[in-house]
């Protein structure tokens, strides 16, 4: 074999593995219609457990966006910190942050709010993610997500967000009260 020959494949083999897609993770979308509170994960036994038990009273929405593991993803990610309120008083929700500044802040709010208080309760790395630059995503995670507040907090109910990749669901949403909070992560393309 010639140089020149095994250069060009040695280059090929090195370009395929640089070109190969990082692996991703569905997030679903459940929805208690009772409570009207959303809830998002990337865990797969969880999502089926949820569909498994009807009593439960989550329902799944068929929304889901790709995000990657909590490990082993792409150095242009961050890890989403996943939150739950207190068991009493709440909220009874669950809060989505790939916001380091964010998720540090809501865990030492945790630190020095007691538990009888309501309060966000860090519970693990739920996957990763890209964010946007400005109002708008990389090309390698081009799909926006949005994210709604309920304004549970002003209403004297449980705080709850919901996020979408859907730009008109997004609108209906703050036009029936819900804050637009804008997009907060980039989803890559499926």
């Amino acid at each position: 074999m010639s140089k020149s020959l095994g250069f060009i494949l040695l280059a090929g083999l090195l370009c395929t593995a640089c070109s190969k897609p990082q692996p991703t993770t569905p997030v679903f979308e459940f929805h208690n219609v009772a409570l009207d509170r959303y809830f998002r994960t990337a865990n797969a036994e969880e999502a089926a457990a949820l569909r498994a038990n009807p009593a439960s009273g989550e329902r799944d929405t068929g929304k889901t966006f790709l995000a990657y593991p909590r490990t082993g993803y792409p150095e242009k990610a961050r890890p989403v910190c996943r939150f739950y309120g207190s068991p009493s008083p709440g909220p009874n929700s669950h809060f989505y942050t790939a916001d380091p500044g964010e998720c540090d802040k809501l865990k030492q709010l945790q630190q020095t709010t007691p538990a009888t208080e309501k309060r966000w309760n860090f519970e693990e790395i739920a996957f990763a993610i890209q964010v946007p630059a400005g109002e708008s995503c990389p090309s390698d995670a081009p799909v926006p997500v949005y994210r709604l507040y309920n304004k549970g907090f002003e209403k004297g109910k449980d705080s709850n967000h919901r996020f979408t990749t859907d730009a008109a669901l997004y609108q209906a949403m703050i036009g029936q009260g819900w804050a637009g909070e804008n997009i907060v992560m980039c989803a890559p393309k499926g």
